[in-house]
């Protein structure tokens, strides 16, 4: 089966193919251009590169959110419509599972490259790990998903709801293990969701990724510190949506719309009555 995927929730945007499940090429859109402008070139760069038609294509999966506004309009439209036309399927990746695909493909690697690191031995003892996964969300918030990953399996299973929309402060609230998933609608400071079938049991070590943690892992001492992975690894990329679509249902592309973290300021203004800058851009 050869799959397209796009990922445009963020500042740069990615596209990468598959082959039957197996990740064969991946590029980035170029620097200093909108997405609405490169996608579609970067598209066919790579389509040609391959050897491959557009007609060709079996699937074609796109990053839905959450992330950027104006990035998750132009990747789910590029996708409905190239699937639509070329009559491939469909897939909708929530950007934060594209991001703990990645990451659980890389994890074993990485665990055993620095045995230095406590919370990585005690990850690999386990074989398994809780996983936190963020983006921006602007003003101060992220929106967060939790994970359980089985390192035997490299799976990353969600716990909850698509996300959570929280205060950075709060999602970086240092916690080193969590003790087990709590059933849904469970006491609070529990996480709603299952561990996996054949998952070791817990405690589990905490790990966080995602692209808020630039600007934040200073601000914590050395013995306080939590497990931040690398940050390259907590940026969603197209090829984690490849890896993360094998596990999502396929979308109908007539209803196939972007998940957002929160409405646009426009839409806030709006609903409080205050006025909107209409212009046009």
């Amino acid at each position: 089966m050869k799959l397209l995927a796009i990922e445009t929730t963020g500042i740069n945007g990615t596209v990468a193919c598959a082959e039957n499940g197996r990740l064969i090429a991946e590029s980035p859109l170029p620097a200093g251009q909108r997405s609405a402008q490169s996608l579609v070139p970067a598209i066919e760069a790579i389509l040609s590169s391959l050897g491959w038609s557009p007609n060709g294509l079996d699937a074609v999966a796109a990053a839905i959110g959450p992330g950027s506004f104006t990035g998750l309009r132009v990747g789910v439209t590029t996708a409905k419509i190239l699937a639509w036309s070329c009559k491939a399927d469909l897939y909708g990746v929530n950007s934060l599972d594209a991001s703990a695909w990645q990451i659980a493909a890389a994890l074993p690697d990485l665990l055993k490259s620095d045995r230095s690191n406590p919370v990585y031995e005690k990850v690999l003892r386990r074989g398994a790990a809780f996983l936190t996964v963020s983006i921006d969300a602007q003003r101060g918030d992220v929106a967060a998903r939790d994970f359980i990953i089985n390192l035997e399996s490299a799976v990353p299973v969600p716990l909850g709801g698509s996300f959570r929309l929280l205060p950075l402060s709060d999602w970086l609230a240092p916690r080193t293990e969590i003790l087990s998933p709590a059933p849904a609608g469970g006491p609070d400071g529990g996480v709603p969701g299952s561990v996996p079938e054949k998952t070791p049991a817990g405690p589990y070590p905490v790990l966080y990724a995602g692209a808020p943690l630039r600007s934040r892992r200073a601000k914590f001492l050395p013995d306080q510190q939590p497990a931040f992975l690398p940050d390259p690894l907590g940026i969603p990329t197209a090829g984690g949506v490849a890896l993360a679509s094998q596990n999502c249902p396929k979308a109908d592309p007539f209803h196939f719309l972007p998940l957002y973290s929160r409405e646009s300021a426009a839409e806030e203004k709006r609903k409080t009555g205050q006025s909107v800058d209409n212009r046009p851009c």
